[in-house]
């Protein structure tokens, strides 16, 4: 889970892929690590994003679970894989306390903040209809900002089936990052539990 486009094939592939051959590091690619790529057919963005987050694994943070980025499709993210198996990833995992903050504490966090954002920028993302969970993505993103952690029983009573905390809903097509880093308590930490 690193940058692999500092040198030779791997930046120019990440050139090629952005059509900018002036782009010299991840870092001069970050915009596109929250683009939207429609996979298998690269549709929406003409596969920008996954290769981004291919290649620039470190810069878009793969291997930040509570990070600025929520789009994790082309990341080497998923189980055994090298983001969640990085010293960085549990590193921060580790770090976190069994501790929740409020949803006005959230609404103060910055995190917590690009994310919702970045639900909304998604729920309108032009498509040609090949996107899943966009409407559905800008209640998640209210729901968030209006109840904090105890989203999920708002979205419950507009009878949208979401997921849970360490795994979205198939139905909705999402390949985002998951909430537990930043909801412990309601994902099941339990202070009395060392592993929880």
């Amino acid at each position: 889970c690193e940058d692999l486009a500092t040198t030779g094939p791997m930046l120019n592939l990440l050139r090629d892929s952005l059509g900018n051959e002036s782009i010299a590091s991840c870092a001069e690619a970050v915009s596109f690590c929250d683009s939207v790529s429609k996979m298998p057919e690269f549709e929406v963005d003409g596969g920008q994003g996954f290769i981004t987050r291919m290649l620039c694994s470190e810069t878009c943070g793969c291997s930040d679970p509570g990070g600025e980025f929520l789009h994790v499709q082309g990341c080497p993210y998923g189980k055994n894989s090298p983001c969640l198996s990085s010293a960085k990833f549990k590193e921060t995992l580790q770090s976190t306390t069994c501790e929740e903050k409020s949803a006005e504490e959230l609404r103060q966090f910055g995190p917590w903040i690009s994310w919702i954002t970045k639900l909304r920028a998604f729920a309108v993302v032009p498509n040609n209809g090949t996107l899943l969970g966009q409407a559905e993505s800008l209640k998640l993103a209210q729901a968030m900002w209006d109840h904090g952690c105890s989203f999920g029983s708002n979205l419950t009573a507009e009878d949208i089936t979401w997921g849970d905390c360490f795994d979205w809903s198939a139905a909705l097509g999402w390949e985002f990052k998951t909430l537990e880093f930043f909801c412990p308590i309601t994902c099941g930490c339990d202070r009395g539990k060392v592993n929880s």
